[in-house]
């Protein structure tokens, strides 16, 4: 059996079904590798040929868990366990992305000083604790943004306006004080103007293949959490700056044969970055992906990986795809769907009281929950946008 080991069980029902099944049609045997909690939502109609329980997601305990199985690759698809992949292909001898790039790409004051000193952005940052903030921020120029440094998906994020607003920052914390005994490290950042997008795609031995632009809709000031998605961006038609300067900025990391999801803020003279990943997308962008541009990316991902075959995508979509996120429950949507323009068709998945998304991550209270989402497909971006952007006062916005 030649088995690839897939570290950490994918948030979503949709990144785990893909990434077992395309590796399963590739002729890989599946190993996920969790913690009993995590294994435990697993369908068992997955194709999966091992589950490996490990009393804790450490190196140590992966390594040993896995060794056994001589698997031809060690992966993972979740944010919080790429550079426990890497490390585990380290001490097994497998090719991959060294873990220093995981590292530097999770550490986004890293991140950010590293595109300063290659010329690809001119971002102010400072990195500093809960602790030290107040005297951090008083000689920081507003407006400004304030995220720890190696979380995502805005857990944590607060943009200020005015000094006053950062005492209010510890109010993200379920326990500010245990907090600033931690000593965990937030970084400061001058607020980058623009309109927001993410940028989809595989680097191949360097070389950054753009599949995807994606149109993004956020809540704004002051968590800026994101309430929907249209892709592609209608931007992605005009722009060719998407693709190249997602390449320089993998170039400017050391990024070799990944999947990529980066953040960017575009503005008329410039394209600056917020956040990158060697993950795909999270909020469904991969299904997006696959009813636009009838593309499975995880089965491209792993040609690209074990073959060398580079991404491929249609010149143009086949259709726009989109997703709202739902802000209330079913009956407080009233079980009823906003206006649909002629030529959308859309379908509304509601969560359920066994909702795997926590209150809290890691001390830090979400800034929304959701309760549902509208997956929708439009002939045209103008159809396509006109539903992202209706508000019928009960969808997320």
């Amino acid at each position: 059996m030649t088995y690839l080991a897939l570290v950490g069980v994918p948030r979503t029902s949709y990144t785990l079904h893909e990434a077992v099944v395309q590796a399963r049609l590739r002729g890989l045997d599946v190993a996920l590798v969790d913690r009993a909690e995590g294994l435990g939502v697993v369908p068992g109609t997955l194709p999966v040929s091992r589950l490996i329980e490990v009393a804790d997601m450490t190196p140590d305990h992966v390594t040993d868990a896995v060794a056994a199985l001589s698997p031809e690759q060690v992966l993972s698809f979740s944010e919080l366990h790429l550079g426990l992949a890497a490390r585990v292909r380290e001490r097994l001898g497998l090719p991959g992305e060294p873990s220093a790039v995981e590292d530097l790409i999770r550490d986004k004051g890293a991140t950010r000083q590293r595109l300063v000193d290659q010329g690809l952005s001119t971002v102010r940052s400072a990195v500093t604790t809960l602790a030290d903030l107040p005297r951090t921020a008083a000689v920081f120029p507003v407006p400004f943004v304030v995220k720890p440094v190696d979380m995502t998906g805005s857990i944590g994020v607060r943009a200020v306006r005015d000094h006053a607003e950062v005492s209010s920052y510890a109010d993200l914390f379920d326990d500010p004080r245990a907090e600033q005994d931690r000593g965990r490290r937030l970084l400061l950042e001058e607020f980058v103007p623009g309109t927001e997008y993410s940028v989809e795609g595989i680097c191949l031995a360097g070389t950054f293949h753009l599949l995807a632009v994606t149109q993004k809709e956020t809540s704004g000031f002051p968590s800026f959490y994101e309430t929907g998605h249209v892709l592609p961006a209608r931007a992605q038609q005009d722009d060719p700056r998407f693709a190249s300067y997602v390449q320089d900025v993998v170039a400017a990391l050391g990024i070799g044969t990944a999947p990529i999801h980066a953040e960017v803020k575009v503005t008329s003279e410039t394209v600056d970055l917020i956040e990158i990943h060697t993950r795909f997308g999270g909020d469904l962008i991969p299904l997006l992906m696959e009813r636009a541009l009838d593309i499975k990316v995880f089965g491209q991902f792993y040609d690209a990986l074990l073959s060398g075959e580079a991404p491929r995508t249609p010149a143009a979509p086949h259709r726009i795809a989109g997703v709202r996120f739902l802000g209330r429950t079913a009956d407080g949507m009233g079980r009823r769907l906003p206006a649909l323009p002629a030529g959308v068709q859309a379908e509304v998945v509601l969560t359920g009281p066994d909702s795997r998304e926590p209150d809290a991550l890691d001390n830090i209270r979400l800034p929304h929950r959701r309760h549902g989402h509208i997956l929708f497909t439009a002939p045209d971006h103008g159809s396509a946008e006109k539903f992202l952007m209706e508000d019928d006062g009960q969808a997320s916005r």
